[in-house]
């Protein structure tokens, strides 16, 4: 995705993209970009909880 369109995107839509390396042609690397996302959300959520800090 071109630098310009993802600023675009944050700056009149508030969008954040995230990118991933497709990998193949059957974007198989989009499944472990996932997990990787998952991963990181489910730290941010225990860290929540442990220190209550919204």
């Amino acid at each position: 995705m071109p630098g310009d369109l993802r600023s675009s995107l944050r700056k009149n839509r508030n969008l954040k993209t995230l990118t991933y390396d497709k990998v193949d042609d059957d974007h198989s690397g989009l499944k472990t970009a996932i997990q990787n996302l998952l991963d990181q959300v489910e730290d941010a959520r225990a860290d929540l909880r442990e220190n209550g800090n919204w």
